[in-house]
């Protein structure tokens, strides 16, 4: 947004340096910068943000080549000629990098903590499984984390937003979203008007009564909703199945183990590649029956704190010799469907290598050696 890009991050590390000359300036300073901060979470404060359909690395890589082709013809042709030679080739430029990006697939799990937001990019189709936690009344958290992230990615559209169960670490941040974006819909299990309203959410999604199937694209979308009836709000989770190209994942909210086996009663469990851990790796989650059934090839848990993926559920993880990534520890993960294997990529490992962050994510897509952990895909299911 201009408020991080041209206001907080500049003066931050102005005042950073600032205080090496004098600490009570820059401190003084930092009180105000605070203050500033302080308004612009509380009311619409610099909401203007620089929209494109491209990641800002590649919006940035395009400009650089674009001044550097510019600065080269210079030196050699001195007429008019340069200036239609310099638009024609920056175009070129910027239509490859559209071109290619935008035949891209990837699943992105947000680092947000003990929560859930989840975003698949299918080709230009952008869905959304859950948009993060915003706890505080006085602190919109999806404003200051998830949104400018969004904006980074060159999201304009959600098509569509998928919210597990009315819980505030999973649907909190959908108002916020609404009012930055464009989300064509919104669905989510059938729960009563009553476990909304805690959500703050102004209209209701549309419940999913019975299990459906969604065709977006290459992808599809199986949806299994919990039962009416309902004891536990986290038990009858919204389940998602995402299946692109042999790539199978599943998003199955705050389940437990109890409706785990009534969904292996149903006929609604399958073996998938990779397991998005059950309510941030509790430990009431699974058992070894379930991560037998699933048998997945890796699994992948938003948490924070000790208890959050839980021991006892690693425990179960390590007996199946099953590898699990958290995003306390890695941050964000991205996951890229291959032809034969798909590829696991980690935030911080994404922000140490120059050459990642500039050309993310054509690698790892097409330059993939050293990047990236590389998983197959189950063979003969």
């Amino acid at each position: 947004t201009f408020f991080w890009s041209f206001i907080f991050i500049p003066l931050s590390i102005f005042i950073a340096l600032l205080s090496f000359l004098n600490e009570n300036i820059a401190l003084n300073l930092a009180h105000i910068l605070a203050n500033i901060f302080d308004y612009y979470i509380k009311i619409p404060f610099f909401e203007w943000t620089y929209k494109f359909k491209l990641p800002i690395n590649l919006v940035i890589l395009s400009i650089i080549f674009s001044l550097l082709i510019f600065i080269f013809l210079s030196h050699f042709i001195k007429n008019y000629k340069k200036y239609f030679l310099w638009c024609l080739i920056s175009f070129i430029f910027y239509l490859s990098i559209y071109y290619f990006y935008e035949k891209t697939f990837y699943i992105l799990i947000f680092d947000v903590g003990r929560a859930s937001a989840n975003l698949i990019k299918n080709k230009d189709s952008f869905i959304l499984i859950d948009t993060g936690p915003n706890y505080f009344k006085d602190f919109n958290w999806t404003k200051v984390y998830l949104l400018p992230v969004l904006n980074k990615l060159g999201i304009e559209i959600i098509d569509l937003a998928v919210i597990s169960h009315p819980d505030l670490d999973n649907s909190g941040g959908l108002e916020t979203l609404k009012k930055y974006f464009y989300v064509k819909k919104v669905i989510s299990g059938n729960f009563n008007s009553e476990d909304w309203e805690k959500t703050n959410i102004l209209i209701l999604p549309d419940p999913i009564k019975n299990p459906e199937a969604l065709k977006i694209k290459e992808a599809e979308i199986f949806l299994f909703p919990g039962k009416i009836p309902y004891e536990d709000l986290n038990r009858e989770s919204l389940v998602v199945y995402l299946e692109y190209k042999g790539l199978t994942a599943l998003f199955p909210g705050d389940i437990d183990k109890i409706r785990f086996y009534r969904m292996k009663e149903e006929g609604e469990i399958f073996p998938v590649e990779i397991l998005v851990s059950p309510h941030h790796g509790s430990k009431y989650s699974i058992d070894e029956n379930i991560i037998s059934w699933l048998n997945p090839k890796l699994v992948l848990t938003s948490g924070r704190g000790s208890n959050f993926p839980h021991q006892e559920y690693l425990k179960v993880l390590e007996s199946f010799n099953k590898p699990q990534f958290s995003t306390e520890k890695v941050g964000a993960i991205f996951i890229f469907p291959k032809d034969d294997y798909f590829l696991i990529c980690f935030e911080k490992e994404k922000r140490k290598n120059f050459l990642f962050s500039t050309l993310f994510p054509f690698i790892p897509l097409y330059l993939e050696d050293g990047f990236c952990k590389k998983f197959e895909y189950h063979k003969n299911l």
